[in-house]
C-alpha cells in the first residue's frame, strides 16, 4: 500500500492523514486517528467547562435575585421586625 498525501482541498481538514489506491481501484482515504481523538477530548473537556462556568452563574443570579426579593419585600423597616 502507497499513502499519498492529499490535495489542498482536502489536507485542510483536520484528521486526514493522507489517501491510497486499493488493489481494486478504489481510494481509500487514511485517518489520522490521534488528532480526531484529541480534538474530541478538548471538546469535551471545553463542554464540561462552559458547563460548569454556566451552572455557577445561573445558581449565582439565582442567589441574588432571591435576596433581591427578599430586601425588597422588607423594606418597610415595621413590616420587616
Amino acid at each position: 500500500m502507497v499513502v499519498k498525501s492529499v490535495g489542498p482541498q482536502i489536507a485542510t481538514i483536520r484528521g486526514i492523514a493522507g489517501a491510497t489506491i486499493m488493489g481494486d481501484g478504489r481510494i481509500v482515504i487514511i485517518l489520522d486517528m490521534a488528532t480526531l481523538v484529541r480534538s474530541e477530548w478538548r471538546k469535551g473537556v471545553e463542554r464540561k467547562r462552559r458547563k460548569k462556568t454556566s451552572a455557577r452563574s445561573r445558581s449565582s443570579s439565582t442567589t441574588r435575585s432571591r435576596f433581591a426579593a427578599s430586601r425588597s419585600v422588607c423594606s418597610n423597616a415595621t413590616a420587616c421586625a
